[in-house]
């Protein structure tokens, strides 16, 4: 297994790396978001210590975000709603060239739907 040095920066680090630039926020900043000294926020960035689940949650509330947009970063995460009421199908109709003269489309389908 592969120790925390031999895998690189989290991609979620890269991602509040990548925020930070982006929104022009200083690490001390994120630091005291995350309850944290800046010292050890500058470790979390560099990849040499680990940011807790508790510390990501206290920036992402600090920074009016959920905690899931530091994986998506920078896409927002939107949850669909109604998601348990819609339903997707494909319909996938195999046809001969025979039966494709044969049969309408239309006919085609509904002779499936009668099984």
């Amino acid at each position: 297994m592969k120790n925390e040095k031999q895998m690189g920066k989290h991609p979620i680090i890269t991602n509040l790396s990548k925020l930070m630039k982006d929104k022009n926020i200083k690490q001390e900043t994120i630091a005291n978001y995350a309850e944290i000294a800046p010292s050890q926020m500058s470790r979390v960035l560099s990849g040499n210590t680990q940011l807790g689940l508790w510390q990501l949650s206290n920036i992402a509330t600090n920074l009016n975000m959920q905690e899931i947009d530091f994986f998506t970063y920078p896409d927002i995460y939107e949850k669909k709603e109604n998601a348990e009421n819609s339903n997707n199908f494909l319909l996938e109709i195999e046809l001969t060239d025979e039966e494709l003269r044969e049969f309408t489309l239309k006919n085609k389908i509904k002779k499936i739907l009668k099984k």
